[in-house]
């Protein structure tokens, strides 16, 4: 378990009074569970602007606390999470650098980090990687090196690599020895694989991604040879999750009415294991809001593209822009968006302009790969069949 202290709540812990208040008021209580406090997320992202050093002031200050309290059952390491954007563009993982606009900051976080034996974080989204790269997508997966003829592969000095995951890894330990860190351990603070939002995020080869890497975390990497602690992006889908990028919704091994995606075994020895579902889920009656004609015709399309709009605002829209969905007609895209926002008002009407009409069960719009959402009781999310 670990437990983040967001930048937004700096502010409560910014002196050390109040920052040994926060410990006793949550890390005490925890401290017997929680292996990690984080400070900030990927505050060294340069697409965040100038690199935010109160983050690293933070961290010092939260490691010397901790170290010093004599009251936790066991002490929390501290650290920063941080993405691969920190990392400079690379072909093969021993060009490893940190982006000159990060160094001041990074040197100096590597050094608390390296005082107070605590990993450096880092955080590995394959899916995006790869697309960054302008890779296929099989970079992505641990059978990659299976057909020597068609597998894609990087040649670095002794070390091959096969997948995203170990480059990048290696990239970033490269990386630190430059810096002079190469002593410190690399944790993997979320790495997974979407299941909607985008062309190649599907729960089958989120299934097979997962298989590949539970089965080689033991083993290492070319360049390290040993066990890597890793942390899995995520357990349930967050639907109200605001991201510019469409799977970020999408990360769970469980859908966000508890129904798992795909079978998983975290034991890493590739068994097809099926999770159980939460059956305690209540879900509204099952009925849609869908389009209430064949085709959109030009006199509606002002109105249909507001519905779109708004359901794209107020919900996840993301399988009919480029997912599970994105095949449905132009029609049919509405019937989604309407549907989508008639879940999300609890069932409460469904007029939009005189666009919309009810349906039962019995005519369910979902198909085979595309799910139309029914509500659960309380939220506004997702029944999954």
């Amino acid at each position: 378990m670990s437990i983040t202290i967001q930048d937004i709540d700096f502010h409560r812990v910014r002196n050390v009074r109040n920052a040994e208040a926060w410990l006793a008021n949550f890390i005490a209580r925890s401290s017997d569970v929680a292996r990690y406090i984080m400070v900030s997320d990927d505050p060294f992202a340069p697409s965040k602007g100038k690199p935010n050093l109160e983050a690293v002031d933070m961290l010092e200050m939260v490691s010397d606390l901790v170290t010093k309290d004599a009251t936790l059952k066991q002490h929390p390491k501290v650290s920063i999470p941080h993405s691969t954007e920190v990392l400079k563009p690379v072909t093969k993982p021993s060009e490893g650098e940190f982006k000159e606009e990060t160094k001041v900051a990074m040197r100096r976080t590597v050094s608390i980090l390296q005082k107070y034996e605590a990993p450096f974080v880092l955080n590995i989204m394959p899916f995006d990687l790869l697309q960054q790269m302008k890779m296929d997508i099989s970079f992505a997966f641990f059978s990659n090196n299976s057909d020597p003829t068609s597998s894609i592969i990087v040649r670095d000095a002794n070390h091959t690599y096969t997948n995203v995951f170990d480059f990048w890894y290696d990239t970033c330990t490269h990386a630190l020895r430059k810096m002079g860190a190469g002593d410190l351990e690399i944790v993997v603070g979320k790495v997974g694989w979407p299941t909607d939002g985008a062309p190649g995020a599907t729960p089958e080869n989120a299934a097979m991604f997962y298989r590949g890497l539970l089965n080689k975390i033991n083993e290492g990497t070319p360049l390290n040879k040993k066990p890597i602690n890793v942390y899995l992006e995520t357990l349930i889908d967050e639907n109200f999750f605001r991201s510019p990028i469409p799977t970020s919704r999408h990360m769970g091994i469980f859908k966000i009415d508890g129904t798992p995606k795909f079978e998983i075994d975290f034991t890493g020895q590739g068994r097809n294991i099926t999770l159980l579902p939460d059956n305690r889920i209540t879900y509204l009656p099952t009925r849609y809001c869908i389009y209430n004609g064949t085709e959109v015709p030009k006199i509606q399309k002002g109105f249909a593209e507001k519905w779109i709009n708004a359901a794209c605002r107020f919900g996840d829209c993301s399988p009919i822009e480029a997912g599970s969905c994105s095949n449905l007609s132009e029609a049919m895209k509405l019937s989604y968006a309407l549907n989508l926002l008639y879940q999300i008002s609890g069932q409460s009407k469904c007029t939009f302009d005189s666009l919309g009409s009810i349906v039962y069960r019995d005519r369910s719009p979902s198909t085979a790969k595309c799910v139309f959402p029914v509500a659960l009781i309380g939220f506004t999310v997702e029944k999954t069949q």
